[in-house]
């Protein structure tokens, strides 16, 4: 009888043993299979914020890329007119040097204009370009108001010149009632801003 109980603990310490052998297997299975899915998942939300950060990216960055390829800052400041500059005889203006620039790559002018709401005559804005080889063209633009005019002038639309290649300049000229009789000039400015060129 002895024997018997004897073999049966022998059974029961080798049914343990096997029982511990058994579940630390399983549970390591379970930990390498947590740390394979673990690891899995890791790399697949790499990947997803990688899919979906670099569009982001490459889309943020081209709206907002600045466009000086495709435009010529001709001006980064603003201009100031004078209209009551007595020791000018000429008509108020402001004349940018192109120094020979070649614009034949550009199609329009571009620039913001308002003048001083205090001054009440009706101003007339003269946009006149010359180049290298004398050749000059001008456009006349409607009333100057006093809040800020954007306009986009199409070089096409200045006819006289035919070679854009070589430019010399570019002048603003103010037309106004009173410089055209003896009348003193009132008190007052024109300003032009971003004076720009565009492709």
């Amino acid at each position: 009888m002895r024997h018997w109980y004897a073999v049966m603990d022998i059974k029961k310490d080798i049914y343990e043993h096997l029982a511990d052998i058994y579940l630390d297997a399983s549970y390591k299975n379970k930990s390498k299979k947590k740390s394979k899915y673990s690891l899995r998942f890791k790399n697949l939300a790499f990947i997803g914020i990688a899919l979906i950060s670099v569009p982001t990216i490459f889309l943020f960055t081209s709206l907002n890329r600045t466009p000086a390829s495709n435009a010529l800052i001709l001006v980064p400041r603003i201009i100031t007119i004078n209209l009551n500059d007595a020791s000018s005889p000429q008509r108020p203006l402001h004349s940018i040097n192109l120094d020979r620039k070649d614009l034949s790559r550009y199609k329009t002018l571009a620039f913001s204009v308002r003048k001083d709401s205090a001054y009440p005559s009706r101003l007339t804005l003269r946009v006149k370009l010359t180049s290298a080889q004398k050749q000059k063209s001008e456009i006349y633009l409607k009333p100057i108001s006093s809040s800020w005019d954007e306009y986009a002038l199409k070089l096409n639309d200045f006819q006289s010149i035919s070679n854009w290649s070589k430019m010399l300049n570019l002048s603003f000229i103010i037309d106004d009632p009173h410089t055209s009789t003896n009348e003193t000039p009132q008190a007052g400015a024109v300003y032009i801003d971003n004076v720009r060129l565009l492709r």
